[in-house]
């Protein structure tokens, strides 16, 4: 009964079997699924940073706070315990 509080997706009891398993897999897939914001990524705006040499695209909302520091910029962002640092000046202004 505390299952159904805690929004569980599915039960499984022992001895598990390999279809079995399998189902309670697909049902949790679907549930994630449905879930997707209805905006694809590709849709949504980003910018794209250079860090210990690799390109990586960064979404503005993923973005919390930025710091200036001289010439350069610290990024915050949710997903990283550790800031961003890149070579740009927040006074610069950028053109596309």
């Amino acid at each position: 009964m505390d299952a159904f509080e805690l929004n569980v997706a599915d039960y499984i009891v022992k001895p598990v079997t390999p279809p079995r398993f399998l189902q309670a897999v697909e049902k949790v897939r679907e549930i994630f699924s449905s879930n997707k914001s209805d905006v694809s990524i590709e849709e949504k705006e980003f910018v794209f940073i250079r860090d210990s040499g690799i390109l990586k695209r960064l979404l503005i909302e993923d973005i919390h706070f930025l710091e200036a520091m001289g010439d350069y910029v610290k990024v915050f962002t949710q997903q990283n315990f550790m800031p961003y640092i890149l070579r740009l000046k927040l006074s610069k202004k950028i053109t596309s």
